[in-house]
């Protein structure tokens, strides 16, 4: 841009300073003068100045896009895009050039309205991304999120870490408890050895999932997560580690992108028979027993990604689990195919979690009163898969290329309570219930009038499996990130 800018400048020099010449040429060098008769002077005289208005009027559009080009220089906004397997802001810092401080961020708000539960208006997140490039080859990067969550004692509201709304534990409307929270999403620093090679170290997103490592709400549709990426996926994960990322096929047309981390392991004290969600260690970890998480994801072809993920290690954490270990797997396989206006995506997912048996009886054993209260069985297999098709109309109706107008539909099914040993099955201290088994119906409509800017209309409807109680929610919101 500057080159540009610079160039017309020097030829709106040159031009200003030939028509001042050119003209005193024409009217005051006698040379120019051609031996004709004196009828004839008069027309070239009228020609001369033509010639002098056209190269005015040049000089006057030379000088408009210099000013409009000025303009833009000013005004010009940075390259946002995915990189480093982080989201466009979240990347902000890889796109400096020099040492210094980036900041970026995002945020979303929405109102939900509920048929079942008590309506909500919540900022729901505000986020900071802070990093700072020692040099060419080493940064550090950060996020510090700010999240609000209201709830309604006897409803399962929690929307801190998106629920999933079960009827067996609603009740009766009460009081209302309003909290707010502050923490570090991940804090890392990274070694940028080579593109096929790179070492990260310090509080890491675990490479699961679609949402988890890039989930900026204008990157992904309706205002809240899709379900299965937060109750068997429990976005937004992340733990204290280190290990290597990269692109193996860098440089060529296809991408081979993978990550592999050892991290400190969740903690099996923190499950529950809805999901994975307060299994999370998120920085503050007892690292008694550690894992291995890692991520391979192929594209083949513009447009096309084929992926799978994982995450493997001990979760007891020197936890009284009757002397056993509670060993959990969770892995994902992916598919995304983009083209021009069309997005469509398609997700499995499923834990497995060994001695399963000890893990409900520790757990209702802690109860207040393990005689009397009983305990929601925690699976020993959690299940879960999503498909989700969206496509941009706006090209149809109007023509703004830096502008979206995108129907979406998203038909998620999970079981969290899929596999349940009999003996805990058959216990009246435990609960299973085929409630557990929903499915979850979405659509909506997002706008975007620019990229980074979503304004954000869904429905939601839950059906649990064994009963007629459904759920339907109505949010309208907005997301961003700057």
């Amino acid at each position: 841009m500057q080159r540009k800018v610079s160039t017309l400048a020097v030829g709106a020099l040159a031009v200003s300073l030939v028509i001042p010449v050119y003209a005193q040429d024409v009217s005051q060098n006698p040379a120019t003068a051609r031996p004709t008769a004196a009828r004839e002077e008069p027309r070239e005289h009228e020609k001369n100045e033509e010639r002098v208005e056209q190269l005015e009027r040049k000089l006057e559009i030379i000088a408009e896009d210099l000013e409009t080009m000025r303009r833009e220089a000013i005004i010009s906004e940075p390259e946002y895009k995915i990189s480093h397997q982080l989201g466009p802001a979240a990347s902000r810092v890889y796109s400096t050039t020099k040492p210094g401080v980036s900041i970026a961020g995002y945020g979303q708000g929405f109102y939900q309205w509920s048929d079942a539960q008590t309506n909500k208006a919540n900022l729901l997140r505000q986020t900071f991304y802070f990093g700072y490039r020692f040099n060419d080859w080493i940064v550090f990067n950060s996020e510090i999120e700010f999240e609000t969550k209201a709830e309604v004692e006897g409803e399962t509201s929690g929307q801190s870490v998106d629920p999933i709304p079960t009827p067996d534990e609603e009740g009766e409307e009460g009081e209302i408890e309003r909290e707010f929270e502050a923490g570090a999403e991940f804090a890392y620093l990274d070694f940028l050895l080579d593109q096929r090679v790179n070492v990260r170290a310090g509080l890491l997103l675990l490479p699961l999932g679609f949402i988890n490592q890039i989930h900026e709400p204008p990157t992904f549709y309706g205002n809240l997560r899709p379900v299965v990426e937060t109750a068997i996926i429990p976005t937004t994960t992340r733990e204290n580690g280190v290990g290597i990322y990269g692109d193996l096929f860098s440089g060529t047309p296809a991408s081979m992108t993978y990550a592999l981390y050892g991290i400190n392991s969740y903690d099996a004290s923190g499950l529950e028979a809805d999901g994975l969600s307060h299994v999370r260690q998120n920085g503050a970890a007892i690292a008694e027993d550690l894992a291995v998480t890692g991520s391979l994801q192929w594209q083949p072809t513009l447009g096309l990604i084929l992926g799978g993920d994982f995450f493997a290690g001990d979760t007891a954490q020197n936890g009284d689990f009757d002397g056993k270990n509670v060993f959990m797997t969770l892995y994902d396989l992916r598919a995304q195919y983009k083209y021009r206006g069309l997005r469509v995506r398609a997700l499995f997912a499923q834990s497995n979690i060994n001695n399963s048996t000890q893990v409900n009886q520790t757990l209702q054993s802690d109860l207040e009163d393990p005689t009397v209260d009983t305990l929601n069985a925690i699976g020993s297999k959690m299940t879960g898969w999503y498909v989700e098709a969206a496509y941009n109309v706006l090209p149809w109706i109007v023509n703004r290329p830096s502008q979206s107008l995108s129907p979406w539909f998203r038909y998620s099914n999970l079981d969290t309570q899929q596999n349940v040993p009999n003996s805990i099955r058959n216990s009246s201290s435990f609960v299973t219930s085929p409630t557990f088994d929903r499915q979850v119906i979405a659509t909506g409509i997002d706008y975007k009038p620019i990229p980074r800017v979503a304004i954000k209309l869904d429905y939601r409807n839950f059906n649990f499996k064994g009963t007629s109680d459904d759920e339907n929610q109505v949010l309208v919101g907005l997301g961003y990130y700057f």
